[in-house]
């Protein structure tokens, strides 16, 4: 990383703005902070602008303080906007937008005090729904949707994060797996299901980590591999035969 500082100057010999520059290994620019004077001061802000390796325009960030303060906009390298976010002291707020590298809108979501609050929706980048939900504060069921509108998964959230029962389906609609969240983590007994309905596995998770007895069946409902994790890492596997 190399760091450098550019002072500017206005028409008057007065200084304008100060640029510290990060500098990739070949010495193209990488990263500008952009400020007043001599220094940042408290309460003022200031820009960051990031670049990709070829030069581009990468993100547009306005801070104060250290934190995210305005609008953050990112771009792909090709040049089209990616994404728009605003913010205040560091927490997302108004209406955050991303968009495909076709241009097409990928995500719409309003947000409040760092929360998602109100109408959330996703696309694919044909245009079809892939998400929606409603939240209040951060809490709120989400849906996502296979192209045909048949629900993938759903489940409800508490401060942005998984937090209930979820359940995954294949595109027949049947279920492929369910099992709780707590705060963003898999908890407890979790069970994965064949197509055809017959149970294909069951293990057990803590605080998202596997953690406990697994068993495997095929697919007439025979027991045929045994084991256990701890703390993530296998400790314990036996396949048993079927006749």
């Amino acid at each position: 990383m190399i760091l450098a500082t550019l002072l500017m100057f206005s028409a008057c010999g007065e200084k304008e703005n100060s640029v510290i520059i990060e500098k990739y290994k070949d010495g193209s620019v990488k990263a500008e902070k952009i400020f007043k004077g001599d220094s940042i001061n408290k309460g003022e802000k200031y820009i960051i602008k990031s670049y990709f390796e070829g030069g581009k325009l990468q993100a547009e960030i306005e801070m104060v303080d250290s934190l995210r303060e305005g609008l953050t906009l990112t771009r792909y390298e090709s040049g089209e906007i990616e994404s728009k976010v605003f913010y205040k002291k560091g927490l997302t707020v108004d209406t955050l937008k991303r968009w495909h590298k076709n241009g097409e809108l990928k995500q719409k979501t309003y947000w409040k005090n760092g929360m998602m609050h109100g109408h959330h929706n996703e696309w694919y980048d044909d245009g079809k729904l892939l998400s929606s939900g409603i939240f209040e504060e951060g809490k709120g069921e989400i849906k996502y949707y296979y192209k045909d509108l048949v629900v993938w998964w759903k489940g409800y959230t508490k401060d942005n994060l998984p937090d209930s029962l979820y359940v995954y389906y294949y595109p027949s609609g049947g279920i492929e797996r369910q099992g709780y969240f707590l705060y963003g983590k898999e908890v407890g007994e979790w069970k994965y299901y064949y197509e055809n309905g017959n149970i294909y596995k069951t293990n057990n998770y803590v605080n998202g980590v596997l953690d406990g007895e697994y068993t495997i069946y095929n697919n007439v409902g025979n027991i045929i591999e045994k084991g256990s994790y701890l703390r993530g890492e296998l400790v314990e596997m036996k396949k048993i035969k079927t006749f």
